[in-house]
């Protein structure tokens, strides 16, 4: 849950919980700064800097055991900062001479006694993280699903505890494997969708989020109490196979609703949300389209907003929408699929390729969706089918002959694992074609930062299983490589 800095004399001390390793973070320049009584805190900055140097000379463990987390600054941006562990810093505090260093060795066992009360007694902490939600703006609803899905949690850590699971790292690996399960991505990967730094994901999460996490950790302890699983092989194995349930029931409703549960909607401020930039290019910056792992919160509500940056003869002229059809050489009973549809730029365009083919449009979005099956109807081509895909998982009813992801690799994240899930659904000598933008001041496309080179394409896609076989050099500003399953023969087209 959000953690407001404790106080010691007067000084703010930021810090962060760690619930899945179950352990205080505090930032070291903040304690030093208590330390030394320095009223500048570019002061303490640099205490701690030639401290820090000293240590590190002498060989001190107590370095080493420092970490590095973003915490928040004076001017509302959050940068990386040293973080130790109230054990680590009792070791540092004997470095610095100070009159303090007693009082904040009391006030650190007293800082961290306040979970061991919440442990004691769990109403304490309840209400505090009650209280701490209501001044975060969440709805009662959404408190007492998070509320419910931590009682779930903690009877799921007592049962590791007390079967063999030391707290700290393994509690976290057997955490990342039911969320890796349930969710198609990683607890890392999940926070990065949704742009959080040092902020707990769980108190981010949708109420669909919460569920589901929820019902993997409660299928998880009672398949491992039923196995009477012990350790962490038995218990990892345990993890896996509540993960798996959870995720059955996910994609089950996503099939149903056609809107992913997994999302990239936050509760962060507005000044530290991610904002689409717009330009000449077709990119809906910071969001995952077309069954990617979700999007940062934006809305695609304005259709038409859409329609007038994707569409359009200035983006013809150097994205080349005919020739790049003809270079995929695709028989008229092909079919494909189009990863990141948005608008149709390329689905429809395929669809006339394929007359007695078919071409699904896929999409993350409902409101794409929506305009897809429209757009289909409106322009008669009943062998293109719009279709809702899941985060991280394409969720294709039928094998393909083409996979077509283009403008869209770079804003996918996880993307071995994305790719593995897509390579499964190719037909035998199917295809992946990924057209992405070339690194270099372009007058389209991403910033630089953002753009992935066609080595890295080629390294990722390999992870996944799929391997180049051909690349073509027509489009100014993008790369066009085509891909197939490692191993797979080239099919007659």
């Amino acid at each position: 849950m959000p953690q407001p800095p404790a106080t010691f004399e007067g000084r703010a001390i930021r810090r962060v919980y760690d619930e899945d390793t179950e352990t205080w973070w505090f930032s070291v320049v903040d304690v030093v700064q208590a330390l030394t009584q320095q009223a500048d805190f570019q002061a303490a900055r640099n205490y701690w800097k030639v401290l820090k140097n000293r240590l590190a000379k002498e060989g001190s463990e107590s370095v080493t055991k420092c970490n590095r987390l973003k915490l928040p600054a004076a001017d509302g941006k959050s940068y990386l900062t040293d973080v130790a562990t109230a054990e680590t810093l009792l070791r540092l505090i004997q470095s610095v001479p100070s009159p303090k260093a007693e009082p904040i060795k009391v006030w650190l066992a007293r800082v961290g006694s306040e979970r061991m009360q919440e442990m004691a007694d769990p109403a304490l902490s309840l209400e505090r993280a009650r209280e701490t939600w209501r001044k975060h703006g969440r709805s009662e609803k959404w408190i007492q699903q998070r509320m419910t899905g931590q009682e779930t949690r903690n009877k799921l850590t007592d049962y590791w505890a007390g079967h063999a699971i030391k707290k700290g790292e393994e509690f976290a690996i057997l955490t990342n494997i039911i969320h890796q399960e349930w969710s198609g991505v990683s607890v890392k990967e999940h926070k990065g969708l949704k742009g959080l730094e040092t902020q707990n994901l769980r108190d981010h999460m949708s109420e669909a989020e919460l569920i589901f996490t929820a019902l993997a950790e409660l299928s998880t302890r009672q398949i491992a109490e039923t196995h009477e699983a012990t350790g962490m092989q038995e218990n990892a194995s345990a993890a896996r196979t509540g993960g798996q349930l959870a995720k059955r029931a996910r994609i089950d409703l996503e099939r149903r609703t056609g809107q992913s549960v997994v999302s990239g909607e936050n509760f962060l401020p507005p000044h530290r949300q991610h904002t689409p930039e717009l330009s000449g290019s077709p990119h809906r910056h910071g969001h995952r389209h077309g069954g990617g792992p979700g999007h940062h919160g934006h809305s695609f509500a304005d259709v038409d907003r859409w329609l007038e940056l994707f569409e359009g003869p200035e983006r013809d002229a150097w994205q080349k929408p005919d020739a790049v059809v003809r270079a995929l050489a695709l028989p008229p009973t092909a079919r494909a699929a189009d990863i990141g549809a948005g608008t149709g730029y390329f689905a429809v365009r395929l669809a006339r390729a394929v007359p007695a083919g078919r071409v699904w449009a896929v999409d993350l979005e409902p409101n794409m969706v929506k305009h897809l099956k429209a757009r289909a109807a409106r322009e008669g081509l009943p062998n293109l089918t719009a279709h809702a895909s899941a985060a991280g998982d394409p969720l294709l009813p039928e094998p393909v002959d083409l996979v077509l992801v283009a403008n869209v690799y770079h804003h996918l994240e996880a993307r071995p694992a994305y790719f593995r899930r897509l390579a499964a659904c190719l037909a035998p000598g199917g295809r992946l074609v990924v057209i992405d933008f070339k690194k270099g001041d372009l007058p389209v496309g991403p910033p630089d930062a953002m753009k992935l080179s066609p080595g890295t394409v080629r390294a990722e896609l390999k992870a996944a299983g799929l391997a180049q076989v051909a690349a073509k050099r027509f489009l100014p500003h993008q790369y066009f490589l085509e891909f197939r399953a490692a191993g797979a023969k080239r099919r007659r087209r």
